[in-house]
């Protein structure tokens, strides 16, 4: 992301926009160290797509939602000109009033599906059938919560069970594109997801021995093959 930020630099206008669609919570304030703060907002998508070769990404769902704001989720012309254009392209940009809060809501569920996916070589199938497997994922999907509500997110008070009714509804077959990286011996970006809770829960005091152990599982597979 560095690098793709860096390159960004001389396309800059006063009213450019860039978004991050990165998995994560972190991408909107790594953007921020690199450009012009009032240049970047911040976004999440919905999407289940893989690296299918240089250069290409390809969907390998049939949902593609993208969401996002200006960081302090004010209304702009500029994110509105943007959620207009892909809406208009067949995709979809729904409004949101907290962007901080949609972020966080999916980091709450991808660190489950992307930590427990990857690290078990599974499925959601697998996930939701072994009880085992089903008490890792729910308690990633806690510990992630609980650091999101200590910085002041606003999360739903019922985002674990609501989280676990998703994952019930999600295609059986689905893997992250973590576990689908991780089984082409490609690099992971694991450093973002169960790495950031890690992280995140040292700077705030909370355990979160899951996550920890799910990124440890998964740190020799950092780089790829």
């Amino acid at each position: 992301m560095e690098e793709a930020a860096r390159a960004c630099k001389p396309m800059l206008g006063p009213e450019t926009v860039v978004v991050p669609f990165l998995n994560g919570v972190e991408a909107s304030d790594r953007l921020a160290e690199i450009l012009p703060a009032q240049n970047v907002a911040n976004g999440m998508a919905q999407a289940s797509t893989t690296i299918a070769s240089p250069g290409v990404i390809k969907q390998t769902g049939e949902f593609n939602l993208f969401t996002f704001a200006e960081r302090d989720s004010r209304a702009s012309e500029r994110i509105d000109l943007l959620r207009a254009a892909i809406n208009d392209a067949g995709s979809s940009a729904p409004v949101t009033d907290d962007i901080e809060r949609d972020v966080w809501s999916k980091f709450v569920l991808f660190s489950a599906v992307s930590g427990v996916t990857a690290a078990a070589r599974c499925t959601i199938n697998d996930i939701v059938t072994v009880p085992e497997l089903g008490e890792i994922f729910r308690a990633v999907t806690s510990e992630t919560a609980a650091i999101g509500r200590s910085q002041g997110v606003s999360l739903d008070a019922e985002i674990e069970e609501k989280t676990w009714s998703t994952t019930l509804k999600l295609p059986k077959a689905m893997r992250a594109s973590t576990a689908i990286d991780l089984e082409n011996g490609r690099p992971l970006e694991i450093e973002w997801i169960s790495g950031a809770v890690a992280r995140l829960s040292r700077k705030v005091g909370l355990p979160a021995p899951t996550n920890e152990l799910l990124y440890a599982l998964l740190l020799a597979h950092k780089n790829g093959r």
